[in-house]
Order: structure tokens, then C-alpha cells, then sequence
């Protein structure tokens, strides 16, 4: 099991950061795309910004163009660590996935943002995995999973996921204060409010900003 760290900052603070660990590019870098599904009143985005544990993020996710190669994703948290679930789905129609997704959960979710982005791959010496998300891409979504509108993030996000038993301070000396909890899901609703609210009809008090 990993343990999860997320920084925040521009592109280039952070291909300066992989450069002074001396990172080592260990896989070719990748487009992912993200449906993201809550329930109707939003219930897992405001459990993740309230900090609400145990809570749930459920996504539609596939690499580059291959969206008929893409994977369901059942991601439970809780205090400290996460533990998701992928499954493999035969999916050609993005409006049928609230479907397949009552099938599988017993939940009745919506669709309600599309998040996409580039990926790199690094690995550090001591085993940790880096990964560097930059060109990130915020949509929101009705619930025929037609894009309302878009917002293109200037910043980036390099999440290392390091061992459990791993205890080295070499994180928190070179990133300090930029170690944050940070959820692109919950960044992309609070970007795109407004959209999405008019494409599903909440109500503005169903949002705790």
C-alpha cells in the first residue's frame, strides 16, 4: 500500500523539482480522461472538501483516444489511504455509463465533469513513483455527458506515492507548504459552478464553496 503526496505549482517549478532528485522517466507519457459521476445532490464532492471520512469518488477513465479500452474506477478513502477498484467495462456510448454504473454500484449517479490532462512517469531512488499532470482541462457535464462549458488550469500537480513505511523528510524539505490535499474533481466543480448547475438544475444552496 502507497501513501499519497500532491504538490501544486507551475510546470516549470516543477520539471526543476525532477530534475534536483534526479527522477528517472520510467513509462511514455499519456492523455488520461476522466468522466467524473456523484450522486444528485453532489454528496462524494462535498465529502471530499469537507474532508469526510470514508468517502467515494466513482470515474469513467481511458488513455489517449482509446475510450473503448477504458476502465471504471471505484476509489474509497479514508483518513489516511485509499484503496480503488478498476473494472473493465464494453462501453461505446458515453451516455450509457450512468447505466452500467447503476448495474455495478447500485448507486444512481450523474455524469458531472470531464477532466483531461497530459501524464509523466518518473521513479525516485528510493522506489517512490512520481507523476507530473500538466495541460489540465476542466469541463462540465450534463447528464447526457454533453460539455456545457470548459476552463483550462495554469497549474500543475506532482503527486508522489511513496511506501507507508517510508518516513523520509526529503518531500517536505524541498516542497514545504505546497504539499496539499488537492482533488482535481472537487478544483473542476468549483471552476465550473455556474454550468454546472444551469445543465443538471440544482439549486446554488446545494453547493457548500
Amino acid at each position: 500500500m502507497r501513501n499519497e503526496i500532491k504538490v501544486l505549482g507551475s510546470v516549470l517549478d516543477h520539471y526543476r523539482n525532477t530534475k534536483n532528485l534526479d527522477l528517472v522517466k520510467i513509462y511514455k507519457s499519456r492523455i488520461i480522461n476522466s468522466i467524473y459521476f456523484d450522486k444528485s445532490n453532489l454528496e462524494f464532492f462535498m465529502f471530499s472538501e469537507e474532508g469526510i471520512t470514508p468517502r467515494k469518488k466513482i470515474r469513467f477513465r481511458w488513455y489517449d483516444d482509446d475510450f473503448n479500452k477504458g476502465k471504471l474506477e471505484i476509489k474509497n478513502k479514508n483518513t489516511f489511504f485509499s484503496k480503488k477498484k478498476i473494472i473493465e467495462v464494453n462501453v461505446k456510448d458515453k451516455s450509457l455509463l450512468s447505466k452500467i454504473i447503476y448495474k455495478i454500484s447500485k448507486e444512481k449517479l450523474i455524469p458531472t465533469l470531464f477532466v483531461t490532462y497530459k501524464r509523466q512517469y518518473f521513479a525516485y531512488k528510493n522506489n517512490s513513483r512520481f507523476t507530473l499532470d500538466t495541460n489540465i482541462k476542466y469541463s462540465a457535464l450534463n447528464r447526457a455527458t454533453k460539455i456545457l462549458n470548459s476552463y483550462k488550469s495554469n497549474i500543475s500537480v506532482l503527486e508522489i506515492k511513496k511506501n507507508i513505511n517510508d518516513n523520509s523528510t526529503i518531500y517536505q524539505s524541498l516542497f514545504g507548504a505546497r504539499i496539499t490535499r488537492y482533488s482535481k474533481y472537487c478544483e473542476g466543480i468549483k471552476l465550473t459552478t455556474n454550468n454546472l448547475i444551469a445543465g443538471h438544475g440544482f439549486e446554488p444552496r446545494t453547493f457548500r464553496l
